[in-house]
C-alpha cells in the first residue's frame, strides 16, 4: 500500500508491476484525499447523476508548507525538498478519478520556478504544478498542486456536467 505515488520513473512503476505480479501480494494505492466527506458525496451524486456525464473539472491542492518548511525539511535529502511538484499530484487527481470512475487518456503540464524564498529555505525544485487532462469520455480536467503559497491548506473541486454542476466549499480548508 502507498499513500502517495509509489514511483519516480516509469521504469520504478514496471518494476513495480512486475513484482506484484509475480508474487501472491495485492498492490494498493491508497489515495486518502478520495475519503473526505465532500468527495464521498460527490461521487454519490456523480454516480446517481445528479449532473450527467463530467465535460470539465477544475481541481487545486494548495499545501501551506512555506512557514513549517524549515523544521519539516530540514535535511537536506528530505523527498520534498528535491521532488518535482508535479510528482505529487495524487491528492489533487485522485479524488477526482475516484468520483467519476473515468482515467486520462492524455495529459499536459507546466511547473512554476522554484523562488529565492522557496530556495533559501530549502526548496530545490518548482513549487506548483499545473495540469490539463483529457479524460476518457472526452471531458477536460485541469489540476493545480502547490506546497509553498498559500496560507492554509485549500482544497477544492468543482465538477460540471451536462445536466448541472456541483463543487465544495472552498472556506475552511475546502471541507
Amino acid at each position: 500500500l502507498s499513500e502517495v505515488t509509489a514511483c519516480w520513473t516509469m521504469a520504478e512503476a514496471v518494476a513495480l508491476y512486475e513484482a506484484v505480479k509475480q508474487s501472491n501480494a495485492v498492490y494498493s494505492f491508497g489515495e486518502n484525499y478520495c475519503y473526505f466527506y465532500h468527495m464521498l458525496e460527490m461521487k454519490k451524486l456523480y454516480a446517481q447523476g445528479v449532473i450527467g456525464n463530467l465535460n470539465y473539472a477544475d481541481c487545486s491542492y494548495y499545501a501551506a508548507y512555506r512557514g513549517t518548511w524549515i523544521p519539516f525539511c530540514k535535511h537536506k535529502f528530505e523527498w520534498r525538498n528535491w521532488m518535482p511538484q508535479s510528482y505529487y499530484s495524487s491528492h489533487v487527481v485522485g479524488p477526482l478519478l475516484y468520483a467519476t470512475g473515468l482515467r486520462p487518456v492524455a495529459v499536459s503540464g507546466l511547473e512554476s520556478p522554484n523562488s529565492e524564498p522557496s530556495r533559501s529555505i530549502g526548496k530545490l525544485t518548482d513549487e506548483t504544478a499545473a495540469f490539463t487532462v483529457k479524460l476518457a469520455n472526452g471531458a477536460m480536467a485541469h489540476f493545480a498542486s502547490d506546497f509553498m503559497s498559500a496560507k492554509s491548506t485549500f482544497l477544492w473541486w468543482f465538477l460540471s456536467g451536462d445536466k448541472g454542476s456541483m463543487e465544495n466549499d472552498r472556506a475552511g480548508g475546502g471541507r
